[in-house]
């Protein structure tokens, strides 16, 4: 059976147990009540308070506790008795070191060919020119570079093709002009929709990587920073 997935999304909720539940509470007023056996997630978007005893059953059912900010996560809870197999982070280390260039491009190669596979669904079914050769040439030449440089170089020439044929395929209407990853005031509806999926997306894979032990601050692709998620 799927959990349950519960948003905290009103300023000044407070979350609590009550009779064995998480209770979510606005003043007086219960947004919901769910049992923790039935939960995967709980999401907190908005400032809020929550009691120890949520964070003590969030852990002992493996409920994935994530705090977001204008969309982004920014924590989650990780049990005290994490630690990853030091094995298994001695092996991501190694692989870093000795095939860092490798999984970089591969990496980039799979995104440029499917930014390619979605143009091209559109070119045929609806005549357009997408310019998706483009991004089939760069995803071959990609494999063919011996840096994370030159394949981040070949990553941002994709992006460039591949966003300007979503920007036409769109109703103009959106005021879509262009990928924008920071939250702004003025943001149109489908940067502020991305935003939020690719929030999302962050933390469900964040928590895959926690859950069989692998490091998230070991990466291939962009420079370590102290930190900073490599996902």
């Amino acid at each position: 059976m799927d959990k349950k997935v519960a948003f905290v999304s009103h300023y000044g909720c407070y979350l609590k147990v009550e009779k064995g539940l998480i209770t979510c509470r606005l003043k007086d007023e219960v947004k919901w009540s769910v049992s923790p056996a039935e939960l995967g997630s709980i999401i907190i978007l908005a400032k809020c308070s929550i009691s120890s005893e949520v964070v003590k059953l969030a852990n002992e059912y493996g409920i994935d506790l994530v705090f977001f900010d204008r969309h982004e996560p920014y924590a989650k809870l990780i049990p005290a008795k994490y630690g990853g197999s030091f094995r298994l982070w001695l092996k991501q280390l190694s692989a870093w070191k000795k095939r860092k260039e490798y999984f970089a491009k591969m990496f980039v190669h799979g995104k440029l060919h499917n930014q390619w596979v979605t143009l091209r669904y559109y070119e045929r079914k609806y005549g357009y020119d997408l310019n998706s050769s483009k991004l089939d040439e760069l995803s071959r030449e990609v494999l063919l570079v011996n840096t994370g440089e030159e394949a981040m170089q070949k990553e941002a020439e994709g992006a460039k093709v591949y966003w300007k044929g979503v920007k036409f395929l769109l109703p103009k209407s959106l005021g879509f002009k262009g990928r924008r990853k920071r939250s702004v005031e003025n943001i149109d509806p489908f940067n502020r929709a991305l935003n939020i999926g690719y929030g999302m997306l962050k933390r469900i894979v964040w928590g895959a990587i926690i859950s069989v032990g692998l490091n998230p601050y070991i990466g291939f692709l962009h420079k370590f920073r102290s930190g900073r998620l490599l996902i």
